[in-house]
């Protein structure tokens, strides 16, 4: 069976120190599929030592990621947030609304998650993301694997290069009054100090 499209074409599988890598095709000759907190893997995959997992092939290319609407994405509803469970997908033109959001069940604080535009909750399970946004900072673009966890449709990117920054926000001036005198470059009575995201 080959691929079929990419509804249903991600799936995750819960195997630590699997030996597994990014670009491996596999074959997984037994498995046992399993609701885990609603998120559906495979688990009882044995190791790649084992013969749990056999690796055919190393090094393929990655597929491209889908580009959603993030409020797509967050969707509990059988809909396509749950077709596309486990698939590289893309979110476009996003702006951080919320850098503090409740933890779900399950989770507990610091959960080190934000919430983007459409209510899509990046996480760090695979990476953290530092330094850590601030509220308004824009992306261009996130990458990521689409998951339920705790509660919550939730983006997972893989590394820096998946988060593609937009321009850059001032956040903070300080101190809070300075002066500049005409034909100078520092200020008075202290520097300046602005901070971007």
């Amino acid at each position: 069976l080959g691929f079929i499209g990419r509804d249903n074409s991600g799936l995750s599988v819960y195997q630590p120190a699997s030996g597994v890598n990014a670009g491996d095709r596999l074959y997984i000759p037994r498995a046992i599929s399993a609701n885990y907190r609603g998120q559906i893997q495979l688990s009882g995959v044995g190791p790649v030592q084992d013969g749990g997992v056999r690796i055919l092939s190393a090094g393929n290319p990655l597929p491209a990621p889908l580009s959603v609407n993030p409020a797509d994405a967050v969707s509990d509803d059988g809909g396509l947030s749950t077709r596309l469970e486990g698939v590289l997908v893309r979110v476009d033109n996003v702006t951080v609304l919320d850098v503090n959001p409740d933890a779900g069940p399950g989770d507990r604080a610091p959960i080190n998650e934000f919430v983007v535009s459409g209510a899509l909750r990046v996480n760090d399970y695979l990476y953290l993301v530092t330094p850590f946004p601030v509220v308004g900072a824009q992306y261009q673009s996130i990458l990521g694997v689409l998951e339920y966890r705790n509660g919550d449709f939730k983006l997972e990117p893989r590394s820096a290069a998946d988060l593609i920054t937009g321009p850059a926000v001032v956040t903070a001036l300080s101190p809070e009054q300075v002066y500049l005198r005409e034909g100078q470059s520092t200020t008075l009575p202290q520097p300046l100090v602005v901070r971007l995201s």
